[in-house]
C-alpha cells in the first residue's frame, strides 16, 4: 500500500502544482458561467431594441387593430414602443411593386422587416415575413397570434357574440410540476431543473474521465519516451505503478470536480436560479455509476497509453476514446423526452453508454429494479475485464518503445498469464 500511495501522491502533487491545472481549475467554471450569463444578457438586450415593421394587409380591417396592439402591448423598460409600425405609402394591389419597394427599404436599413397578411383560404390565413435577419421567431409568433385573435374578434362581432364577455370567461392556468422522490415525497420541479440535474452529472462525469484520462495517457507516454519508466519499475511493480497512477489522477480529478461543484453551489445560492430534485437513493445510484464508469474509462485510457510510443500517437488514440464518451450526447434529447423508450433501455446495457444513460434516466425517472441490477452487473463485469486487459497491456507495453504494437501483438499480450 505504501508503494501505491507513493506513486499516487507523486502524480497528484506533480500535476496539481502546474500552472495549466490551476488555470483550468478556476478558468473553466468562469467559461461555463459566461456561456450561461452572456446569452441571457444578449436576449435581454435584444428585447430592448426597437424594431420597425411595415404590415401589408390584404385581408382588410386587420392593419389598424394590429398596429394598436403591437405598439401598446409591447413596451421597453423605459415605456417606449418596442415595435414601430410604419404606414405603407403605396398600393398593395400590385405585389411586384410593393415587394420591390419594401425589399429595398430593408436592404438600406430603413425598416427591419415587413409582414404580408394574405387572404383567408379555407379558414386558414397565411402570413409572410420578410427580413434581412431571421431570428428565433418571437416577433413572428406575436404577429401571428395577434392576427388570429383580431380575426376571431371580428368574426364573433359579425355574428353578434360579445367578444369581451367570451374573453372574460377564459380561465387563466398555471401548470406546476411535482416530482415524486424515492422516499415518496412530492417536490415542485420543472422539466428544465430535472434536465439540467442529469445533464450536470453527465458533464462532470465526462470532464473527469477526459481530463484525467488524457493526463494518464500523457504521463505514461512521457515516462516511456524519457526512459523514466525503467527507473520507476526498479522500485515498484507494474501493478503498483498502474494503481498509483489511477488513484493519483483520480484524486486530481475529484479535486477539480469538488472545486467546481462548490463554485456552482455558491452561484446557485447567490442567484437562486436552479434547484436539484433528487432523492437520497438517486444520488447514491448516480454516484455508483459515476465511480464505476470512471474506472471503466480509465482502464481504456491506460490500455491506450501503455501501447503508444509517441505523443502524436497518444493524442490520436485518446481522440478516438474521447469520441466514444461524447457519443451518448447525440442521444441526449430524445432520451430525455422518453427515458423508457426501447432504444434507451437497450443502450443502457452497452458499457460505453451505461454510466451516461443510467445517470440521465435516474435523474428523470427511476428505472425498474431489474434494469439497475442488470446494468450494474454488466458495467462491473466489463470494468473488471477491462482492468485485467489494461493491466496486461500496461505490464508489457510500458517497456516497449520505438514501434507501436499491432492488434495481433496486443492480443498476444492479453493472452499471457500473469505470474
Amino acid at each position: 500500500m505504501k508503494k501505491y500511495y507513493a506513486v499516487a501522491r507523486w502524480e497528484l502533487l506533480e500535476k496539481i502544482k502546474t500552472k495549466a491545472f490551476l488555470f483550468g481549475l478556476f478558468f473553466t467554471p468562469l467559461i461555463i458561467l459566461l456561456f450561461n450569463i452572456v446569452p441571457a444578457l444578449l436576449m435581454n438586450e435584444a428585447e430592448e431594441v426597437s424594431l420597425s415593421f411595415v404590415v401589408v394587409d390584404k385581408v382588410g380591417g386587420i392593419y389598424q387593430p394590429l398596429k394598436d396592439s403591437l405598439e401598446n402591448k409591447y413596451l421597453k423598460k423605459d415605456k417606449s414602443k418596442l415595435y414601430n409600425i410604419i404606414d405603407s405609402e403605396f398600393p398593395i394591389s400590385d405585389t411586384v411593386i410593393y415587394k420591390t419597394i419594401l425589399n429595398k427599404k430593408i436592404s438600406t436599413d430603413e425598416i427591419d422587416a415587413y409582414f404580408v397578411i394574405n387572404k383567408i383560404i379555407k379558414n386558414e390565413i397565411r402570413i409572410d415575413y420578410y427580413a434581412k435577419q431571421i431570428g428565433l421567431g418571437k416577433d413572428q409568433s406575436r404577429i401571428e397570434n395577434l392576427v388570429r385573435e383580431i380575426i376571431f374578434y371580428q368574426r364573433l362581432k359579425s355574428e353578434g357574440y360579445p367578444y369581451e364577455k367570451i374573453e372574460s370567461l377564459k380561465p387563466k392556468s398555471n401548470l406546476v410540476s411535482y416530482k415524486i422522490s424515492d422516499e415518496g415525497k412530492s417536490d415542485e420541479a420543472s422539466f428544465l431543473s430535472i434536465f439540467f440535474t442529469g445533464y450536470i452529472f453527465v458533464i462532470l462525469f465526462m470532464i473527469l474521465c477526459l481530463s484525467t484520462g488524457q493526463m494518464l495517457v500523457r504521463s505514461v507516454v512521457e515516462e516511456k519516451s524519457n526512459r523514466l519508466i525503467e527507473v520507476l519499475l526498479s522500485s515498484c511493480s507494474s501493478k503498483d505503478l498502474l494503481i498509483g497512477k489511477i488513484l493519483g489522477l483520480s484524486a486530481l480529478g475529484l479535486t477539480t470536480i469538488s472545486v467546481w461543484v462548490m463554485i456552482g453551489l455558491i452561484a446557485v445560492i447567490a442567484f437562486n436560479t436552479f434547484s436539484f430534485s433528487l432523492g437520497l437513493i438517486s444520488v447514491l445510484l448516480i454516484s455508483i455509476y459515476f465511480i464505476i464508469g470512471y474506472i471503466f474509462f480509465s482502464s481504456i485510457f491506460v490500455a491506450l497509453g501503455s501501447s503508444m510510443t509517441t505523443e502524436q500517437e497518444a493524442q490520436q488514440m485518446t481522440g478516438y476514446a474521447s469520441m466514444l464518451m461524447v457519443l451518448p450526447i447525440a442521444f441526449l434529447v430524445p432520451m430525455m423526452q422518453n427515458p423508457d423508450s426501447q432504444i434507451a433501455k437497450i443502450l443502457s446495457f452497452v458499457p460505453i453508454f451505461t454510466p451516461t444513460f443510467m445517470i440521465l434516466r435516474i435523474s428523470i425517472k427511476m428505472p425498474e429494479v431489474w434494469e439497475i441490477i442488470l446494468s450494474l452487473v454488466i458495467l462491473i463485469s466489463s470494468t473488471f475485464g477491462m482492468m485485467i486487459v489494461a493491466s496486461k497491456i500496461f505490464r508489457i507495453g510500458i517497456l516497449i518503445t520505438g514501434k507501436r504494437p499491432t492488434f495481433k501483438e496486443l492480443f498476444k499480450w492479453i493472452k499471457i498469464k500473469n505470474n
